[in-house]
Parts: C-alpha cells; sequence; structure tokens
C-alpha cells in the first residue's frame, strides 16, 4: 500500500531576512513626526511589520499616550531577535489627543493609516482610570489585503491534483480581547534600560533642567510614566524623567517551568557560569541586553541575588495578553513557528478570561505553528480544542479535517468535512476542499494510515459530499 508524506507550507510573504528590524514613531494625522510628511511609508524595507495606534484615554488622563507608548516599546522588545520585523506607532504630536485630531472612526481612521504604512497588523484600544484601578480594551485588526496577508494552512500539492486545494483558512480579522484590569504599578513600575546616551530631566519636557546623563546600558528603576516619559528613581530617592525612545523596555516579569538551568555572571555565553538553578514561577527583570547571535539576555533577581540567563530558557510576561498575540502573529508571518507557538501559548494562560473565539484562533494558530515544526500529535490537538470552543464554526472543522488528513485519518476528516458542509453549504473553502480530497482518494493518492484502518464509508462519504 502506498502511503504519501505531506509537508506544509504556509501561504504568506515572507519578511525579508537581511532586513533590520526596528520601530519608528509617526504623528501623521494621529501626526507631523519631523521629516516624516504625511503619507510616506517608513521601514519600507519590512513586510513583517504592525502598527500600533495611540489608546483613546476618555477621562483625559494621559494614559492613552502612556500605554500606547509602553506597548510599542513591549512589542519591539518581543520581537527584538526577529530579522526584519518592525513596529510602527501612531500618535498624536506633543499633548494633542487622538480624538481632538480624527474626524472620523477612530478604527478606520487607524486602519487607514496601518494601509498607508503597508502594516498587515493593527493594535489599537481605549484605555480609563477609576480609582486605583485601571481598565484597558485592545483590539487586534488585520488587513489581508496587504501582500496578500491570507492565513492559510495548505498541505503541499499531490502530483495530479490541483495545486491549492488541500487547504484551510484560519479566517479572522477582528479580535476584541477581554477587558484587562490593572494598575499604574503593574503597567509602570519596571526596569528600562537606556539605548543610547540619554538625559534625566527634572520633569516630563525636553526644556526641564537636566538631572544626569546616563551611558548606553544603563539600567534604571521606573516607578510610573506620564505621556511619552517614564519617572525614574534616582540613586539619591528622588525622581526624575527620561523619554520613551531612549531606553528599551523589558518585560517586567518573566516566567520559568521548573528547569535547571545554567546562569552567569554577565549577559552572554562569553561570560563565566555562576551555577545552575532550577527556575520554577515569576522572576522580575533587573536588566536585559540583546547579543548579536545569541539573542535576549536578562539579568534577574533569583533569591534576592542577580543573575544572568539566556532569554530562550524563560518566558517573558508583558503587561497585556494582545502583545503576546501579536508577538505570535509576528513570529507566524516569518515563519519562526517554535516561537509562535510559545507566544500563543502565553497568550492561551493569560488570566484574563477571553471569549471561546479568540481562544479558538489561538489554538488554531498555535496548531498550524505545531503542524509546520513537525509536532503534528499537538498540532491535531490543538485544533480539535477550537472545535469545541466554537462547534458552529465551518473553519474550524477545516482545519480539523486538514490536519487528520495529514495524518491519514480519513473516515474521521471526511466526518468533520460533513459537518462543515452542514453548517455552511455555500462555503467555497469547504467544498474545494471536498473536491481535493475526492480525487486524491479516488485516484489512490490519498489512502488510510494502514488497510486495517481503511473503511469503505470513507469512499461513500466522499460520494455523498462530492454531489
Amino acid at each position: 500500500m502506498m502511503r504519501l508524506c505531506l509537508l506544509l507550507v504556509f501561504v504568506l510573504p515572507l519578511c525579508l531576512a537581511n532586513a533590520a528590524r526596528g520601530g519608528e514613531a509617526i504623528t501623521e494625522r494621529f501626526q507631523a513626526s519631523p521629516g516624516v510628511e504625511r503619507g510616506q511609508e517608513v521601514l519600507p524595507g519590512l513586510q513583517n511589520k504592525g502598527l500600533i495606534a495611540e489608546f483613546l484615554d476618555p477621562g483625559d488622563t494621559g494614559l492613552g499616550k502612556s500605554l500606547g507608548y509602553l506597548i510599542w516599546r513591549e512589542v519591539l522588545t518581543a520581537i527584538s531577535d526577529q530579522a526584519g520585523a518592525g513596529v510602527v506607532l501612531a500618535h498624536p504630536p506633543g499633548d494633542k489627543r487622538i480624538v481632538d485630531l480624527l474626524e472620523t472612526n477612530y478604527h478606520l481612521a487607524a486602519a487607514d493609516i496601518a494601509r498607508n504604512q503597508k502594516c498587515p497588523m493593527l493594535l489599537w484600544g481605549a484605555v480609563w482610570e477609576q480609582g486605583n484601578r485601571i481598565y484597558v480594551h485592545t483590539y487586534i485588526t488585520l488587513l489581508p489585503e496587504i501582500r496578500g496577508s491570507n492565513l492559510l494552512v495548505r498541505l503541499r500539492p499531490i502530483d495530479g491534483l490541483e495545486a491549492d486545494g488541500l487547504e484551510a483558512e484560519i479566517p479572522r480579522t477582528r479580535y476584541n480581547f477581554a477587558l484587562v484590569e490593572t494598575s499604574r504599578e503593574v503597567l509602570f513600575k519596571r526596569t528600562l534600560v537606556t539605548r543610547k546616551v540619554a538625559v534625566l530631566r527634572q520633569s516630563p519636557n525636553r526644556a526641564a533642567p537636566i538631572v544626569a546623563r546616563l551611558p548606553v546600558d544603563k539600567a534604571l528603576s521606573a516607578v510610573d510614566m506620564q505621556a511619552g516619559w517614564f519617572e525614574v528613581k534616582t540613586g539619591d530617592g528622588a525622581t526624575a524623567y527620561i523619554e520613551h525612545d531612549s531606553v528599551a523596555v523589558p518585560p517586567a516579569m518573566v516566567k520559568a517551568s521548573g528547569e535547571k538551568v545554567t546562569v552567569r555572571s554577565g549577559p552572554g555565553k562569553n561570560f563565566p557560569a555562576a551555577g545552575s538553578r532550577v527556575l520554577d514561577g515569576s522572576y522580575r527583570v533587573l536588566d536585559m541586553r540583546y547579543r548579536p547571535q545569541q539573542g535576549l539576555w536578562y539579568c534577574l533577581d533569583i533569591e534576592g541575588r542577580p543573575a544572568w540567563v539566556a532569554g530562550w530558557l524563560v518566558q517573558p510576561l508583558f503587561s497585556l495578553p494582545a502583545i503576546h498575540f501579536m508577538a505570535g502573529l509576528y513570529r507566524y508571518r516569518a515563519q519562526n513557528y517554535n516561537a509562535a507557538a510559545n507566544e500563543f501559548t502565553q497568550f492561551l494562560n493569560a488570566a484574563a478570561p477571553e471569549e471561546n473565539v479568540n481562544r479558538a484562533t489561538a489554538y488554531q494558530l498555535r496548531g498550524a505553528s505545531y503542524l509546520f515544526s513537525r509536532n503534528k500529535g499537538a498540532g491535531l490537538y490543538d485544533f480539535q480544542k477550537a472545535v469545541e470552543l466554537t462547534p458552529y464554526d465551518p473553519f474550524a472543522y477545516n482545519l480539523l479535517a486538514l490536519a487528520k488528513i495529514d495524518r491519514l485519518y480519513l473516515y474521521p476528516a471526511v466526518l468533520d468535512l460533513q459537518k462543515s458542509l452542514s453548517l455552511d453549504q455555500q462555503n467555497e473553502r469547504t467544498v474545494n476542499l471536498i473536491k481535493v480530497f475526492y480525487e486524491g482518494y479516488r485516484q489512490g493518492k490519498i489512502r488510510e494510515y494502514s488497510i486495517r484502518d481503511r473503511d469503505s464509508r470513507v469512499e461513500v462519504l466522499l460520494n455523498e459530499l462530492i454531489r
């Protein structure tokens, strides 16, 4: 009996492998950054980029600006080792608010700017403060018309069959994430690291007196934020201010899962080992460095003592679940599937009670990442979870069927396609997948895993569906 191994192909334009990653702030219509004219694309060499829009701030507290800057810097940190990726921040100039400048719907305006900047991903939202609590609504919009960025899962074509037939789609383009309740301390109390020679000022204003001049790679303790300025502690216990673009923004905490790791006296393999530790739970980040060919290194507070650990040994915990979701999309687009699966896992493990549709899509994206990285059993499990969460979604059954076809579990795959078709008889994706599956089975190019497992009901059901 012939058994065909099917390989998965991700249908999405790749990022430029040798392009520099980066971040850029624009004040277009949300706008007027020096040197950036309205309509001019920033980071034009990058295909794998997203746009962060300054958050709406109905209470006019300044949190909308602060949160926009913070998320922008955190996303940059989340993808700092991903070649060819970039993040754009859209914000109004000075102290102006988005609502004062926009003449149309906020989301439509932000999406228009994302299209203008050729960003297929857009993160936006709203924030308000009540007492000592902060509430954040976050949204992600995907723009599939930008460089043809459909999220398709496709099996490699089989000789003699339609090239684009064995495929299924992850169709969602709008994500409304669960409301996050947090505080200023949780959001802004964290370590910062100067990314260039920088200055501390007495107040959050470029005209304010200078308190101190700082070298590159100086770790600072932030305690709050005002618009685009972090409030930090100085050596004498007072506070001063530093602009957001002068610093890298590490995650406030990282998480480890009980593995023994080597800790070092400095940020890199060239520094002496300082022993090994079993890391389990969450750890405060004291410092961060990026090393070429080695990636990120974190200095962690381990039992009251600082120690450096390679970033890939721990999982960063960013301030909002949506940041992990967006970082997963970046990794997914770059075909960095193991890292993408880790980000979607972080999203799924977040405390916020996400709606079933968001969790289902995260399972689908993680499942596709597992399939592409050859962890097919885990991928099949995730597609099954997505069906359980959204049993009314024909696309979820298509993805599950495709994963089963890849494993040559054909009878269960036919049942999934039958269910999908019962939910939407006009779904072109389902109809085409059934057609190509039928042709492959009829021609003997797709067969069950073993003769014992083969069942004549597969052909009977396929004949019924193809009618």
